[in-house]
């Protein structure tokens, strides 16, 4: 006889979970299912793969958790506090060089439109979509290049190509 699965044990479960994630309680089968008001044994969590996977998963963090906890006993709190100055230190770098190449991107982009080359922008842009939609989303494209884009598209739908005189 095959019972089913409440979505309320799962939360539940998911919540055990946490706690003990929280409280750096050894995570295992067996204790999940003390704490666990529907779950009678372990085998009740390792034979079901999705429950037997939230685990792993929860098993996996914990690990992680403990090894950023043992790095942090080692180093005094001085050298963390440096390392984290550090980094972020790094993080604000790193946010200025993409917004400078961000700026850069889209005056380039503005003055090869005004220059008269909005044409073959727009053919570039046209191929390679997946960029310019990509671009579009970081607002990196000047309001003139988001136009034309768009109406070569949309010309291209509507209209074959035009055949020229004498050919």
């Amino acid at each position: 006889m095959v019972r089913k699965r409440s979505d309320e044990a799962d939360t539940q479960l998911t919540a055990i979970l946490e706690s003990l994630l929280a409280e750096n309680i050894n995570i295992s089968a067996r204790e999940v299912a003390k704490r666990h008001p529907e779950v009678a044994s372990a085998s009740t969590i390792t034979r079901d793969r999705a429950r037997r996977e939230l685990l792993e998963i929860y098993q996996l963090r914990q690990v992680e958790l403990n090894k950023w906890q043992d790095r942090l006993k080692k180093g005094s709190k001085a050298e963390v506090a440096t390392k984290l100055e550090q980094q972020q230190s790094r993080i604000e770098q790193l946010e200025r060089n993409e917004e400078i190449l961000l700026r850069g991107h889209v005056s380039l982009i503005a003055v090869m439109a005004e220059l008269g080359g909005t044409t073959k922008l727009s053919s570039y842009y046209n191929r390679f979509s997946e960029l310019r939609d990509s671009l579009a989303q970081l607002n990196a494209l000047p309001e003139s290049a988001r136009k034309i884009s768009g109406i070569a598209a949309k010309e291209r739908k509507k209209s074959p190509p035009k055949k020229r005189a004498g050919k």
